[in-house]
């Protein structure tokens, strides 16, 4: 009997997410460019169903061990979206009145509209299957082991692809092994990724990247961008890791070369105490470079992490 309970509760407390991931979807979708089609399909994607394929997914991640359902709750509402597309289109074809205790579609909107949106839940279905697949592709993971603490960052491939590939091609070569962050300016920003320990620039860098600032990241605390010179495509080993947010560093206009800002490509998500520490050291001026610690800040190694 309590096991018959537990097992009920799981099945509530499963529908409730994927319900709840379902709304979400219709909610964004209304406020978007797909209000016209989420428009004609959510009365029947909200109008219930058993839900039985998306919450079997969740389920079955459970018994795989699964502990975070984030990583597979597209995949489920995917499950959701495709099955209801088909019945959209099942409807049609058979002439049917009603669906789910609703009128179907095609009775309410006529055929052409029910197809819009019968169509447009198969689109949507496809973008979150595959969205699941990509995810951690598009944000692998960088580990700089440095002297004061491990910074694990996150890279953003989706909205930076070209700061990103470049950044980890630097990384995959050893390029920053042994660099050192070489300016330092507390409630501002560290920054490295070019020099060695004498102070000396770093030689065979890869050709300069296009500067894709207005990417909608923002120079926000805790985020890594590219160190750049005053010419706005110029960034190429060199980065920086945001110690406050610094908004005059944002894209603002491509129109003037001071109006394109500096390319966010990432985040911190682990060793922010690291930045804090490093970011508070003292500095001083070494061969004409200013603002560098007066204590060497070292770059062990750069590495791809899972």
């Amino acid at each position: 009997m309590a096991e018959n309970v537990l097992e009920n509760s799981l099945l509530i407390e499963r529908r409730f997410e994927v319900e709840s991931a379902i709304e979400a979807v219709v909610e964004s979708s209304m406020s978007g460019p797909f209000f016209t089609a989420m428009e004609l399909a959510r009365e029947i994607l909200l109008a219930g169903g058993k839900r039985i394929r998306p919450v079997l997914t969740l389920l079955a991640y459970d018994l795989a061990g699964g502990d975070n359902r984030e990583e597979v709750l597209d995949f489920a509402v995917a499950t959701e979206l495709i099955h209801t597309a088909t019945l959209i289109h099942d409807d049609i074809y058979d002439g049917a009145k009603l669906r789910r205790g609703v009128q179907t579609l095609h009775e309410k909107h006529g055929l052409d509209h029910a197809i819009i949106g019968g169509d447009f839940l198969f689109v949507m279905g496809l973008y979150f299957l595959i969205n699941t697949f990509i995810r951690e592709e598009a944000m692998p993971k960088v580990k700089l082991t440095t002297s004061y603490g491990d910074i694990v960052l996150e890279l953003d491939q989706e909205n930076a692809p070209i700061s990103t590939e470049n950044f980890v091609q630097y990384v995959e070569s050893g390029f920053y092994d042994e660099t050192i962050f070489h300016r330092v300016i507390n409630g501002f920003m560290i920054q490295g990724g070019g020099h060695l320990e004498d102070m000396t620039p770093k030689d065979d860098k890869l050709d300069p990247i296009m500067n894709e600032a207005n990417n909608g990241l923002r120079n926000d605390r805790g985020t890594i961008a590219m160190a750049r010179t005053a010419y706005p495509h110029s960034a190429s080993s060199q980065f920086f890791i945001n110690h406050a947010d610094n908004a005059f560093l944002n894209f603002r206009t491509n129109q003037v070369e001071e109006g394109w800002g500096y390319a966010v490509f990432g985040k911190v998500t682990e060793g922010l105490d690291v930045v804090d520490k490093i970011a508070e050291v003292q500095t001083t001026s070494v061969q004409g470079y200013q603002d560098v610690p007066a204590e060497t800040i070292k770059i062990i190694k750069a590495e791809v992490v899972d």
